[in-house]
């Protein structure tokens, strides 16, 4: 169910009052507003994007030791501040917000003074942090940067239902302060709306010679088919009685969590149990049934996000003859 979009009402001020000043075409994310006298100099989105949001410190060189790894929709605003308003108002005007709006901190922490602090939240770390989800460098953000009169750094994460929401702030000069904002909505496109039936499969299959399947699934870390993946397989052998000159691999997929050699094993034990399953339960010819299992192999999303695994995790139809 996707989460109805909210204002957090700590910042007071109404944004249309400085919007005279954002570069053209941005505006304020819905979920949150900006902080007062704050001006919009660069904003970027996109309907998809991995993106890593940082939780521990820096452990090693430009290695920082934790991270959550999130996909979705995303929304990137630079914000400007001139005057005399320090890192510390901004970092507690957020956290205010952030802790009004009932979201969880994933991770925050203010450095008031300038520092090279390899900390959550310290400049050195912000630059560590932002090789993983970088911007343009024409884009004229200035958090990476400083002047000889730089001041304090902050960093806050955190979440709430599917948002996710990572903020840096840097006292880049004593004239001015800078903001980045990333906003992720992890609610995922809907991909129901395709029925999968002997119809799909065919169309999939003579188009492309394959056919992606993650609806047949087995208990946790085994090969035992589960009862709510019946339907999906007699769509399979419909297809099969309907077009009884095919051959196909059936070829089964795992994520790259845990050892290589256990997922491929894992992958070939569940590709033989559709096969005996089709052979037993639907009396498709075994000659016309050919199982392999490649594990994490064959990845089609990364690996690096709950997602991704899901999407990886699937058992193809490969045509070998028709």
């Amino acid at each position: 169910m996707k989460t109805s979009l909210f204002l957090l009402l700590c910042l007071l001020i109404p944004t249309s009052i400085f919007s005279q000043n954002d570069v053209q075409g941005c505006t304020d994310h819905p979920v949150i507003s900006r902080y007062p006298g704050a001006a919009i100099e660069y904003c970027n989105s996109s309907q998809f994007l991995e993106y890593r949001v940082a939780t521990g410190p820096e452990t090693g060189y430009r290695q920082i030791s934790d991270w959550t790894d999130v996909a979705g929709k995303h929304s990137r605003i630079y914000y400007s501040i001139k005057g005399q308003i320090t890192a510390t108002e901004v970092y507690q005007n957020y956290l205010t917000a952030f802790r009004g709006g009932k979201f969880s901190l994933l991770a925050n922490k203010l450095h008031p003074e300038r520092n090279v602090s390899n900390d959550v939240g310290g400049n050195t770390w912000l630059v560590t942090f932002y090789r993983a989800n970088p911007f343009p460098s024409n884009s004229g953000i200035k958090i990476n940067q400083g002047s000889g009169t730089m001041g304090g750094t902050f960093y806050i994460a955190a979440k709430k239902d599917n948002i996710y929401m990572a903020i840096s702030g840097k006292r880049y000069s004593d004239q001015e302060t800078v903001v980045l904002l990333d906003v992720l909505e992890t609610d995922e496109m809907d991909d129901n709306l395709i029925t999968v039936n002997a119809d799909y499969i065919a169309d999939e299959i003579f188009s492309k010679g394959k056919v992606a399947l993650q609806g047949i699934l087995f208990d946790f870390n085994d090969a035992t088919i589960k009862e709510e993946s019946a339907p999906l397989l007699s769509e399979i052998a419909a297809f099969m009685d309907a077009h009884p000159s095919v051959v196909i691999f059936v070829v089964g997929h795992t994520d790259m969590t845990g050892n290589v050699d256990y997922n491929i094993n894992l992958s070939q034990r569940r590709a033989q149990a559709i096969t005996d399953y089709l052979i037993s339960q639907h009396q498709i010819g075994s000659e016309r049934l050919l199982p392999y299992g490649i594990g994490p192999l064959a990845p089609t999303k990364t690996n690096q996000t709950e997602t991704g695994r899901e999407q990886n995790r699937r058992v193809e139809l490969v045509v070998q003859s028709m």
